[in-house]
């Protein structure tokens, strides 16, 4: 188990950009570089390792007003890649 979620985590972070070693990203880039992997990913598994990262990635952070806002922005534009990712696979 522990190693699937390190594998998850790896996958994640690779579709996010991150560099080796490193362990944090900024809200911004988070949020944009979020919704452009999600863009990029083919297949299921990849989105979901994608959003337990991003996930993981905001679960320590205290949000600050601009930054809910941000971040339903994000969600909201996640929703609609995914929605048309779906759509198209059918």
């Amino acid at each position: 188990m522990h190693q699937e979620a390190s594998l998850t985590d790896a996958i994640g972070k690779a579709l996010l950009g991150f560099e080796p070693g490193q362990t944090e990203m900024d809200f911004g880039t988070l949020c944009t570089r979020s919704v452009t992997a999600l863009e990029s990913v083919s297949e299921p598994v990849e989105a979901v390792d994608l959003l337990i990262t991003v996930i993981s990635c905001l679960s320590n952070r205290s949000l600050d007003a601009d930054e809910h806002n941000k971040f339903r922005e994000m969600a909201e534009s996640l929703g609609r890649v995914w929605t048309k990712k779906a759509n198209c696979s059918h």
